[in-house]
């Protein structure tokens, strides 16, 4: 009760950094949240989101605070109330947020996240004091405020477009572990262009040898998400690398290689590494983990195309779980507002085949959510074999590997990029970029 702010923010950040916290550490904990819910006003930025962050990281404070006697049971105000220790945090927070530098914001963001508190109000207001201070961003504040980004879904792209501007800009800034993290949080948000990837890349060449066998796995995912053919023998290198390397692999690790070696087409070059890697994934039983799942999902698809030795280690129990997963996302994806007005485009347009301009222009025959040989799409013309495909945030991984598939299948893929549909902000902007793209792909007038 007599510990200043300070000292209780250090007592729980040093508490909080047992990776299991015996229950003396968690009463310490829970004293320390108990504590300083009563010094209002007492707290600067710092000491508050190092508190923040401590108590987040092992549910410290979850408990609901008690409503009002007089309050009804599901009202808005009941539903309202947040845990003790958040709301403490929340409100000191509001208050001090004009002295909050990006260190303190992403520390604040991440711990709502672990909270599990998604209060628009703090999290914009928070977005836009990182923005403001963007002349104070050191290396390691710009890199966790690009991956809670990652993270939230993205709520404020301007900030994470400049983020990455400055990152580019000034590469050598990172160690190699910052670098790396950094690639994966901005390739997750659509945010990675090929040419700022090959600036990152000029620098993180002379420290591969540094990176762990997490990181080689999470730049392989880089380069497969961006398509980086041009980048072939790099991907090669770091297969053999994280193969060879002594360091512990942990099962999302081989997840993203298994995934990124489908994109490059791997499998049989690496065969062996593919079969023990393979090996140690799709053991036990599956996982509820939606994004793992239709990672896996393209991988059990590209290894029945490409991979034939592998096909035994496919369990039925676990491509059942990765088909019914990816289903059943591609059904929730193609509900979103985005593909309805994608849709209401399409519905729109014509083609006219070469050749036959005097019959007219024909319709597309679209359908809206089809599966071809269990690969979820969301638009499918049968006729032209022609797929229409929108890129999202909430999907976990572009659609390299399953366009790859598909052309393997005699289709041919369209992917619209999310934030050149999400920039066309009129319909006659929409039906001009999908016009264009389409026209490119098929060679024929599209009207």
């Amino acid at each position: 009760e007599e510990a200043s702010p300070r000292s209780l923010s250090l007592v729980a950040d040093a508490a909080a950094r047992f990776s299991r916290p015996s229950p003396e550490l968690k009463g310490l904990l829970d004293s320390v949240a108990e504590s300083a819910v009563k010094r209002e006003n007492a707290f600067a930025p710092r000491n508050l989101t190092v508190l923040a962050t401590a108590l987040s990281t092992h549910g410290i404070g979850l408990q609901l605070r008690p409503s009002p006697a007089d309050t009804p049971e599901g009202s808005l105000t009941a539903q309202m109330r947040l845990p003790a220790a958040a709301a403490f945090v929340r409100s000191e927070a509001l208050r001090t947020m004009q002295d909050f530098n990006p260190s303190c914001c992403a520390a604040l963001l991440e711990s709502l996240r672990r909270w599990g508190i998604h209060d628009k109000e703090v999290i914009n207001m928070t977005l836009e004091r990182a923005y403001d201070t963007l002349d104070q961003t050191r290396a390691r504040d710009l890199v966790e405020l690009v991956e809670i980004s990652a993270r939230l879904g993205v709520p404020r792209p301007a900030l994470v477009r400049r983020l990455a501007e400055l990152a580019a800009g000034e590469p050598e800034q990172f160690s190699a572990e910052q670098l790396v993290r950094l690639l994966y949080a901005l390739v997750r948000s659509r945010f990675l262009s090929p040419s700022n990837l090959d600036g990152f890349l000029k620098v993180l060449r002379s420290q591969l040898g540094l990176l762990k066998a997490r990181e080689l796995s999470n730049l392989m995912f880089v380069l497969a998400m961006c398509e980086a053919h041009h980048e072939a023998s790099l991907a090669r290198l770091l297969v053999v690398q994280y193969y060879e390397s002594t360091d512990a692999k942990g099962f999302e690790a081989d997840v993203d290689m298994l995934w990124s070696m489908a994109a490059f087409s791997l499998f049989s070059k690496y065969e062996e590494i593919a079969l023990k890697t393979l090996r140690r994934t799709f053991h036990g039983d599956p996982p509820d983990n939606v994004v793992t799942l239709v990672k896996l999902h393209d991988v059990a698809r590209s290894v029945h195309l490409h991979g034939a030795p592998l096909k035994r280690l496919l369990w039925e129990s676990w491509r059942a779980a990765c088909s019914e997963t990816a289903q059943r996302e591609g059904v929730r994806l193609a509900s979103s507002p985005a593909h309805r007005r994608l849709a209401e485009c399409l519905d729109q347009l014509q083609y006219i085949l070469p050749g036959e301009e005097e019959s007219g222009p024909r319709p597309f025959q679209f359908v809206r959510g089809w599966n071809i040989r269990w690969i979820p799409v969301d638009f499918y013309d049968k006729d032209l074999k022609l797929v229409i495909d929108l890129d999202t945030l909430g999907s976990p991984v572009s659609r390299t590997v399953r366009h790859h598939l598909l052309r393997e299948y005699g289709c041919t893929p369209v992917l619209l990029d999310y934030w050149d549909w999400r920039s066309t902000n009129s319909a006659a902007g929409r039906l001009s970029y999908l016009t264009f793209q389409l026209e490119r792909t098929l060679c024929m007038p599209v009207i």
